[in-house]
């Protein structure tokens, strides 16, 4: 059994593994480009894609609901292959998050709610154009967070940084598993970053009382 509270046993393959299937997501709006973070979650008998709702918002709503996904490590020479177009099937803006559907098929992570204080936790993200970038940290503690953006939360706040651009993307346990959608930075404040549970999703968006989840 995988201990929560320590790394993992190697955790060079386990970030390089991990990594692989965090994706840069890309709104669009008029002349302006907004940038997050997104991971593939296997949905009924398909991969989508998890973000945050501010990260796509403007481009949620049919037929203004095109994204842009892009899973390379580079994207000043992104190629054709690595962009993949996406869109915005449904989202809960009272949990800031949101689903994409695209042909890309990554390798899905699995959802987890097992989760205390003390744990090691890993973010990945795209902040400040660093792509698929890593943190890692704790879990600082679990409460009942107030995003102004959006509405009360489940959350998880960890030290591990999180910055703009980190928005949407997982926060994985040592086990390999998403426990979050990192989705904030405290203000004024240090190493306090606030992450919705992953189990949010099953409020508006997914039936979870199946293996794998499905769309409501």
């Amino acid at each position: 059994s995988v201990d929560l509270y320590a790394p993992p046993n190697n955790l060079g393959d386990f970030i390089d593994r991990s990594k692989e299937s965090v994706i840069l997501v890309e709104c669009s709006i008029g002349n302006e480009v907004y940038y997050g973070t997104g991971w593939p979650l296997e949905v009924g008998g398909q991969v989508l894609y998890i973000t945050n709702h501010h990260v796509v918002e403007g481009c949620e709503v049919s037929p203004n609901n095109d994204v842009l996904l892009f899973n390379g490590d580079d994207l000043d020479s992104a190629t054709a292959n690595q962009l993949h177009a996406g869109s915005v099937i449904s989202y809960d803006r009272s949990k800031d998050l949101a689903i994409i559907q695209s042909t890309l098929n990554s390798e899905p992570f699995t959802p987890s709610d097992e989760v205390l204080t003390g744990h090691w936790v890993m973010a990945i993200g795209n902040p400040a154009g660093l792509i698929r970038s890593v943190t890692l940290g704790t879990v600082s503690t679990l409460t009942v967070d107030f995003l102004p953006w959006a509405g009360y939360v489940d959350a998880i706040i960890t030290d591990a940084a999180i910055n703009q651009g980190n928005s949407g993307g997982p926060l994985l346990n040592s086990r390999g598993e998403v426990i979050g959608v990192n989705t904030a930075v405290a203000g004024d404040f240090q190493n306090i970053s606030t992450t919705v549970k992953v189990y949010e999703l099953c409020n508006q968006l997914l039936d979870c009382s199946s293996e794998p989840w499905r769309l409501r």
